[in-house]
């Protein structure tokens, strides 16, 4: 069986201005981020832990697929993290047998020293959702979970663990552009490169 978190936060850089003074603050606030079900446009349902739980089995060589959709039900354009954390329930297996499948497009991946924690930059500012909901909702970049065809019965009636974590931070440009990168080096610890509110690159 498969065991996948979500757990949604977020993090805003504001824009203060005195009547005094100028000046610029970063603010923690929470955001409205939702993870939703592509197909049937509900929230995703949750355990009484919180967690989404998929029951298929983990079959070698098998996939499960995985439709989700993040909404930006805010007041503000953010750009979105996702920190995926995979493992297995007995810690002795490694977490390799278990690849991802990710979408590359309008996503930067940060490498990882180990196979069981992935990090992507949504590269574009997410709009918020409009009534028409045209904007504001982009597609999780996992899109499937795919299993080693050489699993050996060490992985049977094992549970693997995927936990997502999605989080943001408020996309500020023109003038005020510096406060999104002093949040992302705030909260995230990275430092994004960005051209025209388009981030291009992430410095650690």
């Amino acid at each position: 069986a498969l065991v996948m978190t979500a757990v949604i936060g977020g993090t805003l850089a504001g824009f203060n201005e005195s009547t005094e003074q100028r000046k610029t603050n970063i603010n923690v606030n929470s955001l409205a981020i939702n993870v939703t079900d592509a197909n049937t446009g509900g929230d995703v349902a949750k355990d009484d832990l919180g967690r989404i739980i998929i029951s298929e089995p983990a079959m070698p060589g098998g996939r499960i697929e995985v439709d989700r959709t993040i909404e930006n039900a805010g007041d503000y354009p953010i750009y979105i993290r996702v920190t995926v954390n995979k493992k297995w329930d007995d810690r002795s297996l490694s977490a390799d047998s278990i690849q991802l499948d990710l979408e590359s497009a309008g996503w930067i991946t940060l490498p990882s020293e180990n196979q069981e924690q992935i990090i992507l930059y949504y590269t574009n500012p997410v709009n918020t959702v409009n009534e028409e909901r045209t904007e504001g909702i982009i597609e999780l970049p996992v899109t499937g979970i795919s299993f080693d065809a050489g699993l050996t019965n060490e992985y049977a009636n094992k549970t693997f663990e995927l936990a997502v974590e999605v989080d943001a931070v408020q996309a500020v440009q023109g003038e005020n552009a510096q406060l999104a990168q002093d949040a992302m080096l705030s909260e995230w610890g990275v430092f994004p490169v960005i051209d025209n509110g388009v981030i291009t690159g992430i410095e650690e």
